[in-house]
């Protein structure tokens, strides 16, 4: 009977009234289910949104992470560069140390063999300079042509050696006037004279000779002292 009567009505109209005829406690669960709908949409949307929070963390994370390795290995890069420069540099000191002993084993090497063989020649060397001292001490020396010419091309001998010594560093010790230096000089003898000073030398018997500063002969020479005085103050004769 209600329905006939409602039936005439516009939609909306019926379900007003229907609606106002229902049951009030089935419009309370209605209501509570819309709100239970509604609550559970915001707890899903604020459950996204702390979704999305918690993965924005995550990548932030992820890239401190990531720049911290970055870093580490930066560090680590440039400790190896540094070794390896390290390395390289005492590598090439090596090097250079080792080109430095073989240059001075070289020059060791040549110099105790110029040393060798200019000790061979010293003997000869030294019968040359006593061959011109006799030939000018010799009488009649100032008249005989021929024997001043010869001596004149024993000189020119003697030169000729002491250049090609020169040129390869070695050098005569002649040291008349000169005060005695035992690691160059021996002395063969002693003269009381107040001409030369006393402890300098006064003759050279024998020339010594070095190759630089390394001696390959001593100098053989005479060595004044002061005369020796007697008690009364007088001179020895």
């Amino acid at each position: 009977m209600l329905e006939k009567v409602l039936s005439p009505f516009p939609n909306s109209l019926n379900d007003l009234i229907y609606l106002q005829m229902s049951d009030p406690k089935e419009n309370r669960e209605n209501n509570e289910q819309e709100e239970l709908i509604e609550n559970s949409d915001q707890i899903v949307e604020e459950k996204t949104e702390e979704a999305d929070a918690s993965a924005s963390e995550e990548i932030k994370e992820d890239n401190l992470s990531d720049l911290e390795k970055a870093e580490i290995e930066i560090k680590t890069l440039k400790a190896d560069l540094s070794e390896a420069k390290a390395s390289e540099m005492r590598t090439k000191a090596e090097m250079m140390n080792f080109r430095k002993r073989i240059e001075k084993d070289k020059a060791n090497w040549n110099q105790m063999t110029i040393k060798d063989i200019v000790g061979s020649l010293l003997d000869p060397l030294d019968n040359l300079d006593r061959t011109i001292e006799a030939a000018g001490n010799s009488e009649g020396y100032e008249d005989n042509s021929a024997l001043k010419g010869l001596n004149e091309g024993v000189k020119m001998v003697i030169t000729q050696f002491t250049e090609i010594l020169e040129r390869k560093n070695v050098k005569s010790i002649y040291p008349k006037g000169e005060l005695f230096n035992p690691n160059e000089h021996e002395a063969y003898a002693q003269i009381e004279t107040e001409d030369v000073e006393e402890g300098h030398v006064v003759e050279v018997f024998r020339k010594g000779y070095k190759i630089g500063d390394a001696l390959i002969r001593t100098a053989t020479v005479q060595v004044a002292k002061k005369p020796s005085v007697e008690e009364n103050g007088e001179e020895k004769e």
